[in-house]
């Protein structure tokens, strides 16, 4: 099984980089290989727009065939075997 995280923003140097070192920790104890693709909207817009932009952006990163899992802090909490 090959794993893809695809994010909104750039992680790294910065504000991101405490969450680059949390990523690069949490790989390393991974057997399956993982892929970070991360995707940003350069452009201003308005935030509605800016969202669905967004979305659309996480959308071309997923691999062909995928499942796709979307992790939000509003979400419904599922169990490690209702997941699978």
């Amino acid at each position: 099984m090959r794993l893809t995280v695809a994010a909104v923003g750039r992680f790294g140097a910065g504000r991101g980089a405490a969450e680059r070192t949390l990523f690069d920790d949490y790989v390393k104890r991974l057997t399956q290989p993982l892929e970070l693709r991360e995707v940003t909207e350069k452009r201003r817009l308005p935030a509605a727009e800016l969202r669905r932009r967004e979305g659309a952006l996480l959308l071309a990163a997923v691999p062909e065939g995928a499942r796709v899992v979307a992790l939000d802090a509003g979400g419904r909490a599922l169990s490690s075997r209702a997941l699978a």
